[in-house]
Protein backbone atom coordinates (compact mmCIF):
# COMPACT_ATOMS: atom_id res chain seq x y z
CA UNK A 1 0.00 0.00 0.00
CA UNK A 2 1.64 3.22 -1.22
CA UNK A 3 2.41 5.91 1.55
CA UNK A 4 2.02 8.51 -0.53
CA UNK A 5 -0.84 11.19 -0.90
CA UNK A 6 -2.92 11.67 -3.57
CA UNK A 7 -2.65 14.33 -5.81
CA UNK A 8 -5.71 15.92 -4.24
CA UNK A 9 -4.90 15.89 -1.06
CA UNK A 10 -1.86 17.72 -1.71
CA UNK A 11 -3.21 20.49 -3.42
CA UNK A 12 -5.84 20.53 -0.24
CA UNK A 13 -2.87 21.21 2.46
CA UNK A 14 -1.45 23.22 -0.11
CA UNK A 15 -3.82 25.91 -0.68
CA UNK A 16 -4.96 25.73 3.22
CA UNK A 17 -0.88 26.62 3.91
CA UNK A 18 -1.11 29.47 1.59
CA UNK A 19 -4.70 30.72 2.85
CA UNK A 20 -3.40 30.77 6.49
CA UNK A 21 -0.56 33.37 5.38
CA UNK A 22 -3.36 35.52 3.70
CA UNK A 23 -4.17 38.90 5.42
CA UNK A 24 -7.57 40.26 4.84
CA UNK A 25 -8.01 44.02 4.40
CA UNK A 26 -10.26 45.01 7.55
CA UNK A 27 -12.52 47.22 5.02
CA UNK A 28 -12.86 44.16 2.97
CA UNK A 29 -13.53 41.85 5.96
CA UNK A 30 -16.27 44.02 6.55
CA UNK A 31 -17.73 43.69 3.05
CA UNK A 32 -18.04 39.88 3.09
CA UNK A 33 -19.72 39.92 6.47
CA UNK A 34 -22.44 42.59 5.36
CA UNK A 35 -22.65 40.38 1.94
CA UNK A 36 -23.14 37.48 4.18
CA UNK A 37 -25.93 38.54 6.44
CA UNK A 38 -27.47 40.18 3.36
CA UNK A 39 -27.60 36.93 2.25
CA UNK A 40 -28.85 35.31 5.05
CA UNK A 41 -31.66 37.56 5.67
CA UNK A 42 -33.51 36.73 1.52
CA UNK A 43 -33.07 33.07 2.54
CA UNK A 44 -35.32 33.95 5.74
CA UNK A 45 -37.62 35.87 3.39
CA UNK A 46 -37.63 33.77 1.06
CA UNK A 47 -38.84 30.60 3.29
CA UNK A 48 -41.77 32.83 5.12
CA UNK A 49 -43.08 34.01 1.97
CA UNK A 50 -43.03 30.41 1.07
CA UNK A 51 -44.84 29.74 4.08
CA UNK A 52 -47.67 32.37 3.11
CA UNK A 53 -48.02 31.44 -0.78
CA UNK A 54 -48.61 27.68 0.87
CA UNK A 55 -51.29 28.88 3.12
CA UNK A 56 -52.81 30.69 0.43
CA UNK A 57 -52.83 27.43 -2.02
CA UNK A 58 -54.45 25.80 0.77
CA UNK A 59 -57.34 28.17 0.89
CA UNK A 60 -58.25 28.29 -3.08
CA UNK A 61 -61.61 26.52 -3.80
CA UNK A 62 -63.03 26.49 -0.64
CA UNK A 63 -66.47 28.50 -0.68
CA UNK A 64 -67.92 29.37 2.85
CA UNK A 65 -72.08 28.72 2.83
CA UNK A 66 -73.86 32.01 3.66
CA UNK A 67 -77.20 32.57 1.83
CA UNK A 68 -79.90 30.21 2.54
CA UNK A 69 -80.36 29.23 -0.72
CA UNK A 70 -77.25 27.75 -0.57
CA UNK A 71 -77.25 24.06 0.17
CA UNK A 72 -74.98 21.49 1.34
CA UNK A 73 -70.77 22.15 1.47
CA UNK A 74 -68.17 21.72 -1.22
CA UNK A 75 -65.24 22.87 -2.34
CA UNK A 76 -65.36 24.04 -6.14
CA UNK A 77 -62.54 25.79 -8.24
CA UNK A 78 -65.03 28.89 -9.50
CA UNK A 79 -66.02 31.52 -6.96
CA UNK A 80 -69.54 31.32 -6.47
CA UNK A 81 -71.60 34.80 -7.45
CA UNK A 82 -72.26 36.50 -4.47
CA UNK A 83 -76.23 37.67 -6.03
CA UNK A 84 -79.28 37.61 -4.15
CA UNK A 85 -81.70 35.51 -5.80
CA UNK A 86 -84.24 36.91 -8.37
CA UNK A 87 -87.35 36.14 -9.81
CA UNK A 88 -90.98 36.59 -8.40
CA UNK A 89 -90.78 32.77 -7.42
CA UNK A 90 -87.74 32.32 -5.53
CA UNK A 91 -89.54 32.16 -2.72
CA UNK A 92 -91.70 29.35 -3.25
CA UNK A 93 -90.17 25.97 -2.30
CA UNK A 94 -92.21 24.03 -3.98
CA UNK A 95 -91.51 25.87 -7.50
CA UNK A 96 -87.62 25.59 -6.94
CA UNK A 97 -87.27 22.17 -5.59
CA UNK A 98 -89.43 20.94 -8.53
CA UNK A 99 -87.38 22.47 -10.67
CA UNK A 100 -84.01 21.14 -9.28
CA UNK A 101 -85.55 17.95 -9.17
CA UNK A 102 -86.43 18.13 -12.85
CA UNK A 103 -82.44 18.73 -13.29
CA UNK A 104 -81.09 16.01 -10.87
CA UNK A 105 -83.88 13.38 -13.06
CA UNK A 106 -83.08 15.13 -16.61
CA UNK A 107 -79.29 14.40 -15.94
CA UNK A 108 -79.55 11.16 -13.83
CA UNK A 109 -77.35 12.43 -10.92
CA UNK A 110 -77.93 14.52 -7.88
CA UNK A 111 -77.05 17.82 -7.52
CA UNK A 112 -75.25 19.95 -4.34
CA UNK A 113 -74.84 23.44 -3.92
CA UNK A 114 -77.65 24.38 -5.31
CA UNK A 115 -78.21 28.52 -5.63
CA UNK A 116 -81.33 29.83 -7.13
CA UNK A 117 -80.11 32.46 -9.77
CA UNK A 118 -83.74 32.99 -11.29
CA UNK A 119 -86.95 31.75 -10.75
CA UNK A 120 -89.92 32.96 -11.75
CA UNK A 121 -92.64 33.80 -14.40
CA UNK A 122 -91.86 34.87 -17.93
CA UNK A 123 -94.11 35.89 -20.79
CA UNK A 124 -93.66 32.26 -22.03
CA UNK A 125 -94.38 30.55 -18.75
CA UNK A 126 -92.62 29.76 -15.49
CA UNK A 127 -88.25 29.48 -15.86
CA UNK A 128 -85.72 28.79 -13.55
CA UNK A 129 -81.72 29.04 -13.65
CA UNK A 130 -79.86 27.38 -10.99
CA UNK A 131 -76.31 27.00 -10.22
CA UNK A 132 -75.21 23.53 -8.61
CA UNK A 133 -72.32 21.17 -8.58
CA UNK A 134 -72.74 17.82 -9.67
CA UNK A 135 -70.83 14.78 -8.37
CA UNK A 136 -67.12 15.95 -9.50
CA UNK A 137 -67.48 18.77 -7.33
CA UNK A 138 -67.85 20.62 -10.78
CA UNK A 139 -69.92 23.62 -10.89
CA UNK A 140 -72.92 23.77 -13.62
CA UNK A 141 -75.78 26.05 -14.68
CA UNK A 142 -79.06 24.78 -15.56
CA UNK A 143 -81.75 26.54 -17.25
CA UNK A 144 -85.55 25.06 -16.87
CA UNK A 145 -88.85 26.35 -18.39
CA UNK A 146 -92.43 24.85 -18.35
CA UNK A 147 -95.53 25.32 -20.23
CA UNK A 148 -96.83 28.60 -20.42
CA UNK A 149 -100.80 27.38 -20.61
CA UNK A 150 -100.11 25.51 -17.45
CA UNK A 151 -97.74 27.97 -15.21
CA UNK A 152 -96.68 25.20 -13.12
CA UNK A 153 -92.64 25.34 -12.18
CA UNK A 154 -90.33 24.82 -14.79
CA UNK A 155 -89.41 20.63 -15.66
CA UNK A 156 -87.86 21.02 -18.81
CA UNK A 157 -84.44 20.86 -18.89
CA UNK A 158 -82.61 23.22 -21.93
CA UNK A 159 -79.62 24.34 -20.41
CA UNK A 160 -77.15 22.60 -19.08
CA UNK A 161 -73.36 23.14 -18.81
CA UNK A 162 -70.02 23.56 -16.70
CA UNK A 163 -69.02 27.17 -15.56
CA UNK A 164 -65.18 27.40 -15.52
CA UNK A 165 -65.16 30.70 -14.88
CA UNK A 166 -66.12 33.19 -12.06
CA UNK A 167 -69.96 33.87 -13.92
CA UNK A 168 -70.55 37.74 -14.89
CA UNK A 169 -74.16 37.06 -16.12
CA UNK A 170 -76.36 33.77 -16.83
CA UNK A 171 -79.01 33.74 -19.90
CA UNK A 172 -81.66 31.36 -20.62
CA UNK A 173 -83.67 31.25 -24.02
CA UNK A 174 -86.91 30.48 -23.96
CA UNK A 175 -88.91 29.25 -27.53
CA UNK A 176 -92.36 27.84 -27.36
CA UNK A 177 -94.77 27.18 -30.49
CA UNK A 178 -96.81 30.53 -30.99
CA UNK A 179 -94.91 32.47 -28.64
CA UNK A 180 -92.36 35.16 -29.15
CA UNK A 181 -89.05 33.60 -28.39
CA UNK A 182 -87.56 35.47 -24.75
CA UNK A 183 -84.86 36.00 -23.39
CA UNK A 184 -83.91 36.13 -19.19
CA UNK A 185 -80.61 37.67 -18.77
CA UNK A 186 -79.63 37.77 -15.19
CA UNK A 187 -76.46 39.71 -13.82
CA UNK A 188 -75.02 41.69 -10.41
CA UNK A 189 -77.46 43.63 -9.49
CA UNK A 190 -75.24 46.68 -9.63
CA UNK A 191 -75.00 46.12 -13.61
CA UNK A 192 -77.72 48.75 -14.81
CA UNK A 193 -77.50 48.43 -18.81
CA UNK A 194 -76.01 46.56 -21.76
CA UNK A 195 -75.96 46.13 -25.26
CA UNK A 196 -76.69 42.98 -26.70
CA UNK A 197 -75.58 41.73 -30.25
CA UNK A 198 -77.32 39.32 -32.83
CA UNK A 199 -75.62 36.93 -35.48
CA UNK A 200 -77.24 39.08 -38.40
CA UNK A 201 -74.98 42.28 -36.67
CA UNK A 202 -78.19 43.71 -35.50
CA UNK A 203 -78.13 44.99 -31.95
CA UNK A 204 -80.20 46.95 -29.29
CA UNK A 205 -80.36 47.89 -25.48
CA UNK A 206 -81.34 46.57 -22.16
CA UNK A 207 -82.35 48.02 -19.05
CA UNK A 208 -82.00 45.89 -16.02
CA UNK A 209 -83.74 46.05 -12.72
CA UNK A 210 -82.55 44.22 -9.69
CA UNK A 211 -79.75 42.49 -12.15
CA UNK A 212 -82.59 40.96 -14.52
CA UNK A 213 -83.87 41.92 -17.88
CA UNK A 214 -86.36 40.06 -19.91
CA UNK A 215 -86.76 40.67 -23.71
CA UNK A 216 -89.10 38.81 -26.65
CA UNK A 217 -88.21 39.04 -30.33
CA UNK A 218 -90.02 37.91 -33.00
CA UNK A 219 -88.43 35.05 -34.24
CA UNK A 220 -85.65 32.88 -33.06
CA UNK A 221 -82.89 34.34 -35.78
CA UNK A 222 -82.94 37.33 -33.44
CA UNK A 223 -82.27 36.55 -30.11
CA UNK A 224 -78.92 37.92 -29.44
CA UNK A 225 -75.83 35.56 -29.14
CA UNK A 226 -73.48 38.25 -27.02
CA UNK A 227 -74.31 41.27 -24.91
CA UNK A 228 -71.96 44.16 -23.56
CA UNK A 229 -72.73 44.53 -19.54
CA UNK A 230 -71.53 48.03 -18.32
CA UNK A 231 -71.02 47.73 -14.96
CA UNK A 232 -71.22 50.02 -11.94
CA UNK A 233 -67.76 51.77 -12.75
CA UNK A 234 -68.66 52.49 -16.46
CA UNK A 235 -66.33 50.16 -17.87
CA UNK A 236 -68.05 47.31 -20.14
CA UNK A 237 -67.52 43.11 -20.46
CA UNK A 238 -68.89 41.25 -23.22
CA UNK A 239 -70.49 38.15 -22.25
CA UNK A 240 -71.64 34.89 -24.29
CA UNK A 241 -75.66 34.21 -24.56
CA UNK A 242 -77.14 30.92 -24.91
Amino acid sequence: MSHERSDIALLRDTLAEHAATVVVPAELAGVVRERARHHLACRRALSAAAAVVAVVCCAVGVSLIGPSHREGRVTTNVALPDWPPRGTAVDDKAFVDAAMKAWDDASGQTHRLREVIFAGQEPVGPAALLLATDASGQLRLGGLVGDPAKHAAPTSLIEDKPVMAPLVAASLVHQKADYQPVLVLVTDPSVTSATWFASDGASGDCTFVDGVDILAFDDIADVPTSATLIEADGHGVQVPIG
